[in-house]
């Protein structure tokens, strides 16, 4: 048996994220190490069946709703939230996660890592993809683990403050001492929601930043690299399924609450994005608003509050979002205009 292994975390929901799963497993392959899959839905590819030295399957689903984080978005700015601050308005999207999952699936893959006696690991999640001329630098961080615990890739929590926290989706660590601290995670939504709320209520990199913190030994070596990852690992595609690149996304797509004038109103976000967004709105069937939003721009338009379900976006002529007429929209964002 390899003395390193690879952790793969992998959620093929739909055909496309099959192929993708299955594309940048085939990668972590030539890398010779043995390979423990945890696969959260059935729709696996047979290659990963068998190539995967041992398989878990864990089709629970723990979320967190916006409500649990609603108090840190307010008093700390932690919880699960994107946001955009400039000289007009500031503006806030809140999220439901899989956060809970997340954790409990890490800890789940570590705990049988360490029952089946491997040293060292490198967990990765099922969208990223590591170009031949990068499997170098993944060997190189296995090597790293004769000086460190864990080697994690750090970055700046908010653009406002000094926070550096830990990617969740991406590191390498020593079995045993990583067991020492991975068993302390919450396992389950109850858990996670009810245990300490000044951890867990928090950004997730952030939750899990803490919780190595707390729970680390005295001696405990860690390799916090600050460099981004795409620029280490320069050939390779990471975080291909990054929910901010999906143009109708809760994260800039959505109808929020108008805090200075007391109504919901729909708010479009163009952060981030390097092409031209057009954007329609059709309320029943009468098409209210066609527009072009540019690239780090923003459109928002008010709909009457009881129209909202018959409301549907259309983006670039393909995509369509449409909404919930029961939600309450503060749980979903808010708009600040600048006095």
């Amino acid at each position: 048996m390899s003395k390193n292994v690879i952790l793969f975390l992998t959620s093929p929901s739909t055909v496309s994220r099959s192929k993708m799963c299955l594309k940048n497993f085939k990668q972590l392959v030539n890398l010779g190490y043995d390979i423990i899959t945890l696969s959260t839905t059935e729709l696996l590819p047979t290659y990963i069946v068998e190539k995967s030295k041992h398989l878990i399957y864990d089709y629970t689903s723990h979320k967190c709703d916006k409500k649990f984080y609603f108090d840190f978005y307010k008093t700390s700015g932690g919880g699960y939230f994107m946001y955009d601050i400039n000289s007009h308005h500031k503006v806030m999207f809140y999220h439901d996660t899989h956060f809970p999952s997340l954790l409990r699936n890490y800890r789940s893959l570590v705990s049988y890592a360490k029952c089946l006696g491997y040293d060292n690991y490198f967990y990765i999640e099922d969208d990223h993809f590591i170009h031949n001329h990068d499997l170098c630098n993944v060997r190189k961080y296995i090597d790293k683990l004769s000086e460190y615990d864990l080697i994690t890739f750090c970055f700046q929590r908010l653009l406002t403050s000094n926070e550096q926290v830990y990617s969740t989706y991406f590191n390498f660590g020593k079995v045993n001492t990583m067991f020492d601290i991975v068993k302390n995670f919450a396992y389950t939504e109850y858990e996670y929601k009810n245990t300490d709320v000044d951890i867990y209520g928090q950004f997730f990199e952030t939750v899990f930043t803490k919780l190595i913190n707390k729970y680390k030994s005295d001696d405990y070596k860690i390799l916090k690299e600050t460099e981004s990852i795409s620029n280490i690992f320069k050939y390779s595609s990471i975080n291909q399924v990054y929910s901010y690149r999906n143009l109708i996304d809760d994260s800039r797509c959505n109808f929020i609450y108008d805090i200075i004038n007391s109504k919901p109103v729909f708010y479009y976000s163009t952060v981030l994005l390097s092409e031209p967004v057009n954007l329609k709105i059709f309320v029943g069937n009468i098409c209210h608003e066609n527009t072009t939003v540019y690239p780090g721009c923003w459109y928002y338009s008010y709909v009457d509050p009881s129209l909202i379900g018959i409301t549907r976006i259309i983006v670039n002529d393909k995509l369509v979002k449409t909404f919930d007429a029961s939600q309450n929209v503060i749980y979903n964002g808010e708009l600040f205009f600048n006095s």
